[in-house]
């Protein structure tokens, strides 16, 4: 009885201690996530106020950190995957920090552009080593409900980020951009104290080392391929979303800042929401159908933007965007996860191919609003994600064909 005590205590404490470090993983993520999300909002005002620019240029400016953080995230995730995870974080949060700060007093454009260049940078080393941090020895169900926690916890912060941009913007036009530096300083002492706090964060070895030390193999699905390009098609439209329609909103439309965040809350909020629903069902877990629907669906939810104006039809257009993102980004993070060793490196392709999709609807969407109309954007959008279904449909008929020449 004694010895089924303590081995109860043990395992009790031990939960406690995977608690108190889940807690401040998904801390870091919702309060990053917020920080990211006010500064993206809060520079399109910024820039267009304090230097002019016009779309074209903002969707440019805009895509630079993400082009970065997409060049961070493919060439530097072998690096990454040798730091501690707590040390990955410690430099990304404070560098992020410094450089936002920068932004406020950049006396030219091109330094502003540098700065946020050096922003995304650092960014690849914040959300690969949390999410493979996060989900490290996880699978199936136990998997799927930490990526939903982790999902809930940066979606809210992205959802609540505009709607606070809008707000602060309101008042000056550089708040925004100051509160979220603060915000990652917040992050880095957050995760300095929990270091000292909790000594089983100080001890979490590299993903590398952890690999080695345990000598797990690879069991990965080839699905991730199918969800990583239906990713894609969502960051393309989330680029769009985050990037011009403030612009056209504010511009055609007459809406004030707080009114164009509210919107994009709606959209936070409900894909938040559809986050928890996938956390609770495995209905969705390899299966093709489903992957195919989830791109269907985004391009039905495109078509209805293209004929929204008014705030209920634009809140209609946000919302099933929401359910299309959320759909969409848990098949790619979960599918990408399940069966890795490596997640560090697999979040960085995830991380990659979504950074990819924000750069070309930010840069391609800038340009198409300012030459041509919201409109055309759209339409574009719904070219996009249908022809991402087209080449899902390939890959899967290639995947048959070759499954059934290797039976024979």
């Amino acid at each position: 009885m004694i010895v089924i005590y303590h081995v109860n205590d043990y395992n009790r404490i031990m939960k406690l201690k995977r608690d108190i470090q889940a807690v401040v993983l998904l801390s870091a993520a919702l309060i990053g996530q917020m920080s990211i999300g006010m500064l993206t909002l809060g520079l399109v005002f910024f820039m267009r106020d304090t230097f002019q620019l016009g779309p074209q240029a903002i969707g440019l400016f805009a895509s630079s950190a993400t082009l970065t953080y997409f060049l961070g995230c493919v060439f530097l995730k072998r690096a990454v995957s040798r730091l501690k995870p707590r040390h990955a974080v410690e430099i990304a949060s404070s560098g992020m920090m410094i450089t936002s700060i920068l932004i406020l007093f950049a006396p030219q454009p091109w330094v502003a552009f540098l700065s946020y260049m050096a922003y995304g940078l650092f960014m690849s080393l914040y959300w690969p080593p949390i999410m493979g941090w996060l989900t490290r020895g996880m699978e199936g169900g136990e998997l799927s409900r930490r990526i939903s926690w982790f999902n809930l916890s940066w979606s809210l912060g992205i959802g609540f980020a505009p709607y606070l941009a809008g707000v602060l913007t309101e008042y000056h036009a550089a708040l925004a951009v100051l509160v979220s530096g603060a915000l990652m300083g917040v992050i880095f002492l957050g995760i300095v104290i929990a270091t000292a706090a909790v000594p089983e964060i100080k001890a979490t070895v590299s993903s590398q080392a952890h690999t080695k030390t345990h000598g797990l193999q690879d069991s990965s699905t080839s699905l991730r391929y199918i969800t990583w390009l239906g990713l894609f098609s969502a960051y393309v439209i989330f680029g769009v979303t985050m990037n011009v329609f403030p612009l056209y909103a504010r511009a055609e439309l007459l809406l004030r800042e707080s009114t164009i965040g509210m919107l994009l809350l709606i959209r936070g909020l409900v894909t938040a929401g559809f986050f928890v629903l996938m956390g609770r069902s495995s209905l969705w877990q390899y299966n093709r159908k489903l992957m195919l629907f989830a791109q269907i669906f985004l391009a039905g939810a495109c078509l209805a933007g293209l004929f929204s104006t008014t705030f209920l039809t634009l809140s209609l257009f946000f919302m099933l965007f929401g359910v299309a993102f959320a759909a969409l980004y848990t098949n790619s993070i979960f599918h990408g996860a399940a069966g890795s060793v490596d997640r560090e490196s697999r979040m960085a392709i995830h991380e990659a191919v979504l950074t990819a999709g924000v750069i070309l609807g930010s840069s391609l969407g800038g340009s198409i609003y300012q030459y041509g109309s919201f409109a055309a954007v759209m339409g574009v959008s719904i070219a996009v994600s249908l022809l991402i279904l087209f080449l899902q449909l390939l890959f899967l008929r290639y995947n048959r064909l070759s499954a059934r020449a290797n039976r024979i």
